[in-house]
């Protein structure tokens, strides 16, 4: 007889124990309200991102979406609708990487490369760990923890000046 009492107010309390939990269970799980919803369809390239930048520009933003074989350059104006600038393949995930509308700097291998709309690679540095930048300054360190800071208006004259020197060339 004692036994059974034991075994009936057992049974009790775990049905109380269980009915608790589903009840607290139920109250989690319900959403907000009925309009609110954990996420919703947009029309975006599908990939599987592991980076996401944002700059802003004069007529809108510039999105550099990073995954794990290729950096996608989207050009978005202020109603956040994107089209594709650029895409550039074969990127290191774990280094950095920046984008505008035109230009985007990255590491492929261990150079720093600046590259253009036009689809033109500019080597900036051998021997590069990973890299910063910001609106017109690029610092960059090197494998010998060696650390540089550039303005990108030098980078700029820089590529200027090649232009000059193959014009005087052809003379």
């Amino acid at each position: 007889m004692k036994r059974k009492l034991l075994v009936v107010s057992g049974l009790i309390i775990c049905c109380i124990i269980m009915f608790l939990y589903w009840s607290t269970l139920k109250v989690q799980i319900q959403l907000p309200s009925e309009q609110w919803s954990r996420s919703f369809q947009v029309d975006s390239l599908t990939s599987n991102f592991s980076k996401l930048q944002s700059v802003s520009e004069e007529n809108g933003y510039t999105l550099s979406l990073l995954d794990f074989r290729k950096l996608v350059v989207l050009s978005c104006d202020m109603d956040m609708i994107c089209e594709e600038n650029r895409r550039i393949n074969r990127l290191n995930t774990y280094k950095n990487t920046w984008s505008n509308k035109t230009d985007s700097y990255y590491i492929r291998g261990d150079s720093l490369i600046q590259a253009n709309s036009s689809s033109k690679e500019t080597k900036i540095a051998s021997n590069v760990s990973n890299f910063s930048m910001s609106d017109d300054v690029i610092v960059y360190w090197t494998e010998n923890r060696d650390l540089t800071v550039q303005i990108v208006i030098y980078l700029q004259m820089l590529k200027i000046s090649k232009w000059m020197t193959q014009l005087l060339l052809l003379k």
